[in-house]
């Protein structure tokens, strides 16, 4: 039996080198300015066995290429989305025993466990926005400042209810 792989076609058309990372936050390869590079994923776990082609733009973004006939491999019943929009290059957020390492502007999709602070959420974006605080002047006046923090999106109520539904029925166990 032959073991199922997808390769990945990885493009830097910036004029910068990039770290490409993987889920547990190892770096896979750096792309040097221009430089093509094909990655082999043996598992439809790995952070970029969904797409043929990966490419980081000079203004920051990635665009992806998604495979054709691509399935989502079974995580069960209870997933989240992660994105690393506005954070550093690889940013990690823990999901149940996992450490779980965000590249910047790569989706992650990851399996829940019940136990997790993370399971009421559908989606989690590592985002930048402008708050109002004091200035250090002493002056009374108030000035904006840029904070990092996480923005996350509750489930639907009908999954929440299913959701306390299974844990209530875990707990009586």
């Amino acid at each position: 039996m032959t073991q199922k792989s997808w390769t990945t076609e990885l493009v830097n058309d910036t004029r910068r080198p990039v770290d490409v990372y993987d889920l547990d936050g190892t770096v896979i390869v750096r792309l040097e300015a221009g430089m093509r590079f094909e990655i082999e994923s043996v598992s439809p776990y790995t952070a970029h066995a969904r797409w043929s082609k990966c490419t980081w733009r000079e203004d920051g973004t990635i665009s992806f290429v998604t495979r054709t006939n691509w399935t989502e491999p079974e995580r069960g019943k209870w997933t989240i989305e992660m994105l690393n929009k506005d954070g550093g290059a690889v940013e990690y957020r823990q999901c149940g025993d996992q450490r779980v390492a965000l590249p910047r502007n790569v989706p992650v999709i990851v399996s829940v466990p019940l136990t997790s602070d993370l399971i009421m959420f559908r989606s989690l974006t590592i985002a930048k926005r402008r708050i109002m605080v004091k200035s250090d002047a002493g002056d009374g006046l108030l000035v904006h400042k840029w904070i990092t923090g996480d923005e996350r999106t509750p489930r639907p109520d009908s999954e929440l209810k299913a959701l306390a539904k299974i844990i209530d029925e875990l707990g009586k166990k």
